[in-house]
């Protein structure tokens, strides 16, 4: 008997593109800075990144954001970090610039290319909470439309069993 993980395909149907989620209103003053072939990646969840060591605490489908504080000054972290997200199946990167990465390092960006692995960058006028509000509010909606069209097809297959 062959074991199935229902995990990715429950992360699929629950989630959103990431390249739905940067047409919400709040990425209208964002842009993709590298990985663009990677917007088809599903966001189920969002995370904040404020320690180097984040891929102990993500997990597949969140969609990372950051200010950039946790990797500032540490060119190691830097070059690794993309690659340990893409490999925990992250959705994404966000990072607002301007506050203590003037830039996105260029280590990064070719990575994130490299991998297919989206880095956004935020305006430095974006509200984390806000954007997480946003974010989340757009995955429950998905998620309360599949979970309707679902219980649509359970009751009509209720109605045939009955008759």
């Amino acid at each position: 008997m062959v074991a199935i993980s229902t995990q990715n395909i429950v992360a699929s149907e629950f989630g959103v593109p990431l390249e739905k989620i940067i047409d919400l209103p709040i990425f209208s003053q964002c842009e993709v800075s590298a990985g663009k072939s990677g917007l088809g990646r599903i966001v189920s969840g969002v995370n904040i990144m404020e320690v180097p060591d984040i891929s102990e605490w993500v997990t597949s489908g969140q969609l990372l954001i950051t200010a950039g504080y946790a990797i500032r000054d540490n060119d190691s972290a830097q070059k690794s970090l993309i690659a340990l997200l893409a490999q925990k199946g992250l959705a994404g990167l966000c990072i607002k610039t301007k506050r203590y990465l003037e830039e996105i390092p260029s280590t990064m960006l070719t990575q994130a290319d490299l991998y297919n692995f989206p880095i956004i960058e935020l305006s430095k006028d974006i509200n984390f909470a806000d954007l997480i509000h946003d974010v989340l509010s757009a995955i429950l909606s998905e998620q309360t439309a599949y979970l309707t069209k679902m219980l649509d097809i359970h009751s009509r297959l209720m109605k045939i069993m009955i008759d």
